[in-house]
């Protein structure tokens, strides 16, 4: 069975990037034979190990550099790059004829493409997704002329042969538009080794894009009101994003004991490192970085924001979950776990065990049984 799955590029060290080489990877490996599409690669390297079974192709067609030109020249070229694209997608899919392809809910252009050719060719599209639906659908003007946020229409989820939610919250909002919608969590990339987090640092860890989904606003506030508390404790933040300057700024003005490092390729290592993880995520669809720390034995806080976290902690048992914008009990539930390292242990523990149900083992097969209808 040949299935294309189909994202712009895997460049960037992000969590859907990873999900996807991984998801690649396990299939080659399973007797399915892959390939990895993309357009705008270039000679920029995959972002995390593509396994040598996995075909990459890349329909060298880029619109990144546009960013340089004035906004008439841009939207111009923004026109012809898409004609160009369609055009090879379309020579591509008729060359290879795979049985399916794949595609997510952060490639809404590459949808609109899919939902166009697909059907002529006979060749069936599942959009996984990565973003919540409501996010999926929000634009403006000015996407009109941009290439990387465009609009979702109702007719081009239709057009296709199944969506994938990470969540039943966010599958109710797809069923909106078409009852062919089927609920397929994230396999995890798990600690494998038997060694965990002691919990005896003093160290809190987020991960993380910095962006306003991921809830950085609130995060300072919190530890703002948590350094008062606890002054002997940091907070090591590992990623980058467009509100990096902005974070450190802050950091620097309101003195916090705050570390920014760069996201990091053995983040394992860090989570290990840290005694808990926090996620003050505005939405999350799924919340990858939550299950990577479980399993290496971290208590969790995030906020019950829509759908993720909800849907992983149990309140209480494995982590805690805080009313959405509650930035004073997410605190004292910080406060809570650092003033007792014996609850540490046992969520941390219990950590451990949810986790496992992110494995591999358990969700792979599910894709299998899912693919087996398009053979």
């Amino acid at each position: 069975m040949k299935i294309v799955f189909f994202y712009p590029h895997y460049a960037q060290k992000a969590g859907t990037e990873r999900i996807l080489i991984d998801k690649m990877n396990w299939l080659s490996s399973h007797g399915y034979e892959i390939v990895a599409l993309s357009y705008e690669q270039a000679e920029h390297p995959f972002a995390y190990p593509l396994s040598e079974n996995v075909k990459h192709v890349d329909l060298d067609v880029r619109f990144f550099p546009l960013y340089r030109f004035c906004t008439i020249k841009r939207a111009l070229l923004t026109i012809l790059f898409r004609y160009k694209l369609v055009r090879r997608m379309q020579a591509f899919l008729q060359q290879e004829s795979p049985n399916i392809v794949m595609c997510t809910t952060y490639d809404s252009f590459g949808i609109t493409l899919l939902s166009k050719i697909c059907p002529v060719l006979s060749i069936p599209f599942v959009v996984e997704s990565h973003s919540l639906y409501k996010e999926a659908f929000s634009s403006n003007l000015l996407s009109l002329f941009l290439h990387r946020k465009r609009l979702l229409t109702n007719r081009n989820i239709r057009n296709a042969a199944c969506v994938i939610a990470l969540t039943e919250g966010d599958a109710a909002q797809w069923r909106q538009i078409t009852q062919n919608v089927v609920v397929i969590p994230n396999m995890v990339h798990l600690n494998k080794d038997e060694s965990l987090a002691d919990l005896h640092s003093k160290n809190v860890i987020f991960v993380g894009r910095f962006a306003e989904q991921k809830g950085l606003p609130s995060l300072l506030r919190i530890w703002a009101e948590v350094q008062q508390h606890h002054p002997d404790w940091q907070l090591d933040m590992y990623g980058t994003g467009v509100l990096e300057d902005w974070l450190n700024h802050e950091i620097e003005t309101k003195k916090l004991n705050i570390k920014v490092h760069e996201p990091d390729a053995d983040i394992m290592k860090r989570y290990k490192q840290s005694s808990i993880l926090v996620l003050p995520s505005v939405t999350e669809p799924f919340g990858l970085v939550i299950v990577e720390a479980m399993s290496c034995g971290i208590p969790v806080v995030a906020f019950d924001c829509p759908y993720g976290p909800g849907n992983i902690i149990t309140d209480g048992k494995d982590g805690f979950l805080v009313k959405q914008n509650d930035v004073k009990t997410f605190a004292e539930k910080l406060c809570y776990l650092m003033d007792n390292p014996c609850i540490r242990q046992r969520i941390g523990e219990e950590a451990v065990a949810t986790s496992k149900h992110y494995d591999e083992d358990v969700i792979m097969p599910l894709w299998h049984r899912f693919f087996s209808q398009y053979a």
